[in-house]
């Protein structure tokens, strides 16, 4: 983006990257209740903020190369690196889920499929792709009428659902793409409502409506397909996108203390998806060399770590320090791009 960066969509974007990051340390609390509350929105929340920001003011060609610039090219120079440090862990990962076929873990990074050195890069291809769909048919196809985006939004959620009936891993996810996208012409619709007429006593009943309606669906793997009950889930993705956006605007415009923290989690949180997971392999590692993971009897996940701990109140304590060390360790990198963008870019 361009000029001045909008804080309330950097706070949403913060609160996104937020949860991502805390769903996958696998050590968040209560994850049978909470789960279904943040992964319905966590990701469709980027497409609907891309909706919300589109702009006519490009033309189709010069959005495919930007786009490519700021989506296909970091996942090409960070699957690349985070590629070559995941061979380092590869060996010391033989009797692990992290262990694979190094020339099948390649040629998932030029598939944009699931890729065990760094998950959550899926998310770059699938999301360049659909912003290509959205754009073209936004130009083509809807030109700023708004009954004809949210046509459109259905019918392509809809063929991302029947599209892949198998639920597979398919190239640079293009039914995911389909779904994104639709969620991008939600994001376009969104823009023009009202947002200030509505009172505090109906975002309260859209809010306990998202929960009663996200618990009875379940957790959402998005990667994975698992969406429950598919319009379910379409339904509650934009209600809880909506109330993130909305939320994040109040904070805005309350500038409370903590507004700047979230904005800068969300102006670098294209950088925390791509380095949070292999950051999280790597302090597993040193973790057991340092003998906790033996200590707990952990078995290494693709990010983390899972342990057994007959007692709910031991396993907290022990859940509980470690959900914010593998929070915080990620979000180190944070000074550290603010540094480089200051002295390279700035």
């Amino acid at each position: 983006m361009n000029g001045k960066r909008i804080a309330f969509i950097d706070i949403a974007r913060g609160f996104a990257i937020f949860s991502v990051i805390v769903v996958h340390t696998g050590f968040l609390p209560l994850q049978h209740q909470l789960l279904p509350l943040i992964t319905p929105w966590m990701l469709p929340v980027f497409a609907v903020l891309h909706g919300w920001l589109s702009k006519d003011t490009q033309s189709f060609g010069e959005i495919i190369i930007r786009r490519f610039q700021s989506l296909i090219v970091p996942y090409a120079i960070y699957g690349g690196f985070t590629y070559v440090l995941w061979l380092g862990l590869r060996w010391y990962a033989v009797d692990s889920v992290l262990f694979a076929s190094w020339d099948i873990a390649l040629r998932q990074l030029f598939m944009g499929t699931s890729l065990v050195f760094n998950g959550p890069l899926w998310f770059l291809p699938a999301f360049y792709v659909a912003s290509i769909i959205f754009e073209g048919s936004k130009q083509m196809i809807v030109k700023g009428n708004i009954a004809s985006a949210l046509s459109l939004a259905v019918l392509l959620a809809f063929i991302a659902f029947v599209i892949n009936p198998t639920k597979s891993q398919v190239i640079f996810s293009y039914d995911l793409s389909l779904l994104l996208a639709a969620f991008m012409f939600v994001g376009m619709c969104m823009r023009v409502l009202r947002w200030k007429m509505v009172k505090h006593s109906v975002w309260w009943i859209i809010a306990v409506s998202f929960v009663l309606l996200s618990i009875n669906n379940g957790t959402i793997d998005m990667f994975g397909r698992q969406f429950g009950t598919p319009w379910l889930y379409v339904f509650s993705a934009c209600v809880g996108s909506g109330l993130v956006i909305y939320i994040a605007q109040y904070i805005s415009e309350k500038k409370w203390w903590f507004a700047d923290w979230w904005a800068t989690v969300g102006k670098y949180s294209l950088v925390l998806l791509v380095t949070h997971w292999p950051i999280m392999q790597w302090l597993t590692f040193l973790l057991s060399l340092l003998g906790l993971l033996g200590a707990l009897g952990g078995t290494p996940t693709y990010s983390s770590f899972s342990y057994y701990q007959p007692s709910v109140v031991v396993f907290t304590l022990i859940e509980l320090p470690l959900l914010v060390l593998y929070i915080v360790i990620p979000l180190l990198v944070l000074p550290v791009v603010q540094r480089l963008n200051r002295a390279y870019l700035e």
